[in-house]
């Protein structure tokens, strides 16, 4: 009788427990159909309502633009990334273009422009960036202080602003200029001019400010004559790290160079002939 008694009371435990476990999950879901009413009626009041409707378009680093075609929109109902790719494809001088809400009403239009890498001469003077896009067309090269990158007027034809151009040689002279800015030493040289017609064929054209010691401060008095590196193809960054060490070396007599060659392992250096030598 006893073992009986137990039993019964371990069953009316068990079925409380299991009472309270169904009484636990119909309320879990009565208050998450709740919340999922109140969330969806609160989504169809912002849609809806006209206090969220674009009354004003901001827009950062363009000289013009056109965005009347989002105003009066809900600002909930505008797809950010849809749009900033529908408006990428007319600025060719952006690589990026961001979309912000700022509630209630506004949006925020902000323009990443790509930064000009080097001057291209083909039938005219182009800007490109070191992806190899195309920018604007220039008049005046020495305006920009970019590297002048020549040798390609039969490579690239009618060269279109925001279109990429995969040519190699353009892609390799972009290389160069890029490491030699990351180069500890090569940062206080500029890269005047790149000729490349082909990348076997690659010469650079180096110069340094010249300047004259004022006191607390060296006053630049401007920019020497070019010194010609033949380049030559590949290994850039191991060539570029080999030129770092022949400016180094030859720091205080870089004037009386007339080439350095490091195309090969060893670098060579020519000097310059002085024509006022005695023979």
């Amino acid at each position: 009788m006893r073992r009986s008694r137990n039993q019964l009371s371990r069953k009316t435990a068990k079925s409380k427990n299991n009472y309270f476990f169904v009484r636990l999950a119909v309320l879990i879901l009565v208050v998450f159909i709740v919340a999922l009413l109140a969330a969806g009626y609160i989504w169809n009041t912002l849609r809806n309502s006209d206090y969220f409707r674009v009354s004003a378009i901001i827009a950062r680093d363009v000289k013009s633009s056109d965005f009347s075609y989002l105003m009066g929109k809900n600002i909930f109902d505008i797809d950010l990334n849809r749009e900033a790719k529908y408006i990428l494809q007319f600025y060719p001088e952006c690589n990026n273009v961001r979309l912000v809400r700022i509630l209630p009403n506004r949006i925020f239009v902000d323009f990443v422009k790509r930064k000009p890498a080097a001057v291209v001469r083909l039938y005219k003077y182009f800007t490109v960036d070191e992806d190899g896009v195309f920018l604007a067309g220039i008049n005046n090269p020495q305006d920009q202080d970019l590297t002048l990158i020549t040798g390609l007027e039969t490579k690239i034809f009618g060269p279109k602003p925001g279109k990429k151009y995969n040519n190699r040689e353009l892609l390799f002279a972009l290389d160069i200029i890029k490491e030699a800015k990351k180069n500890r030493i090569l940062k206080n040289y500029k890269i005047a001019k790149i000729n490349i017609p082909s990348c076997a064929d690659t010469i650079l054209y180096l110069t340094w400010a010249l300047e004259q010691d004022g006191g607390t401060k060296n006053e630049v008095l401007g920019w020497s004559q070019p010194l010609e590196v033949k380049f030559g193809e590949d290994r850039v960054k191991e060539k570029i790290s080999l030129l770092s060490v022949v400016i180094m070396q030859a720091k205080n007599d870089l004037q009386n160079i007339g080439y350095a060659d490091i195309r090969f392992n060893e670098p060579v250096i020519k000097l310059k002939e002085n024509k006022n030598a005695k023979k």
